[in-house]
């Protein structure tokens, strides 16, 4: 997809494009064509790199640890309840926390 975007022949460019100017656009252009070009020269390493990239990814999904059954945050950690009566600063004045609490 990228290719088809980039490297399309200069007459069938659009004006609005990717980059703020023309020049912006070729330089892109160039540097994606000589990293598609290095990419192709090396199928094979890229091959091995990408089978390395899904091993690891397995091996790390198996071994890191997942959280527990319990959960380690409480559902409701505070909870303040008032009449709705209650102006905003009151609300906020309820909501903090108690001086022999932490």
């Amino acid at each position: 997809m990228m290719c088809a975007r980039l490297l399309e022949p200069p007459r069938r460019r659009r004006k609005a494009g990717c980059c703020a100017s023309p020049a912006g656009a070729r330089e892109l252009a160039r540097h994606y064509g000589r990293s598609l070009t290095w990419v192709l020269d090396r199928q094979r390493m890229t091959l091995l790199v990408a089978i390395g990239t899904l091993i690891l990814t397995v091996i790390l999904y198996v071994f890191i640890p997942k959280a527990s059954s319990r959960p380690r945050i409480p559902a409701h950690p505070g909870h303040t309840e008032a009449p709705q009566s209650v102006s905003f600063a009151a609300m906020a004045q309820r909501s903090r926390p108690s001086p022999r609490c932490c």
